[in-house]
């Protein structure tokens, strides 16, 4: 350009002084230390006025980025602050839920425990009520088997003192008589010898003599009226007469079929005491 048309145009207005905006580019000038940008240009008040209108344009622009962006911002945030609420009502809500369901298992736990320790109470009740019944029996056990052993002790006193009346009196020759009445027809019949228990009057046999036939038990001679319950089942027993006889089958505890009485009347007993 020439410098003349340079000064027409600041004369006459056409150019006028301006400074660089921030945002637009400087130009870069050599000097003599090194280069520098120039701050002050010419230029023409359209390009000026251009100048200013995109300024204006870009502020605007820059506003409108910035609200953009303040609104982005705060939105996030807004999201950011929605998400962080629901993740700590989520938390509350799981915390509530732990809680409850801690509440509920104490809930459970107590009240199994309540029903254990009832448990455990009924179980002690039920074993201290089985030991006293226990107790209870052993004792009405221990009661009855000192009463049968009483019993018994009694009934073999009482067999033992009717044993002793059923045989008072009657001597060996008339025990010697009735033995002969039995051994004689079992000889002819058997064709043996026949043996009395050489311990004579025992309880087993009924506080009678037991008879023996080849080492077999035969019969019972003479058992007690008393003491028929002791008898051997199914044997015979002889007794000396009729009057025996019926002493024993008055009794009702023996087979009147099982009772063989002889003829040896009472008075020879009485004769011979």
């Amino acid at each position: 350009m020439q410098l003349t048309a340079f000064i027409r145009w600041v004369l006459h207005g056409q150019t006028i002084p301006h400074w660089v905006r921030p945002r637009y580019r400087r130009i870069w000038y050599p000097t003599s230390e090194s280069h520098r940008r120039r701050n002050l240009i010419w230029t023409t008040s359209r390009h000026v006025d251009t100048e200013t209108r995109h300024e204006a344009m870009r502020q605007r622009q820059d506003e409108r980025k910035r609200q953009r962006e303040e609104q982005e911002r705060r939105a996030e945030q807004q999201r950011q602050a929605e998400a962080e609420a629901r993740r700590q009502e989520e938390e509350r809500q799981r915390e509530a839920q732990r809680q409850e369901q801690e509440r509920q298992r104490q809930i459970r736990a107590a009240g199994e425990a309540a029903r254990w320790a009832e448990q455990r109470r009924q179980w002690e009740i039920e074993a201290e009520q089985a030991r006293q019944r226990r107790e209870a029996e052993e004792r009405r056990r221990q009661e009855q088997a000192r009463a049968a052993e009483e019993q018994r002790l009694r009934q073999e006193r009482e067999e033992e003192l009717a044993a002793g009346r059923w045989w008072t009196g009657l001597s060996s020759v008339q025990i010697g008589q009735l033995r002969d009445a039995v051994a004689e027809p079992l000889w002819g019949r058997e064709a043996t010898g026949v043996e009395f228990d050489p311990l004579g009057v025992t309880v087993d046999s009924a506080y009678g003599i037991a008879i023996y036939v080849r080492r077999r038990l035969h019969g019972v001679l003479r058992p007690s009226p008393a003491s028929l319950g002791r008898l051997p089942p199914v044997v015979p027993v002889y007794v000396r007469n009729a009057r025996e006889a019926h002493e024993l089958v008055s009794t009702g505890n023996i087979d009147p079929a099982r009772v063989v009485h002889f003829d040896l009347p009472d008075h020879e007993q009485m004769s011979l005491m």
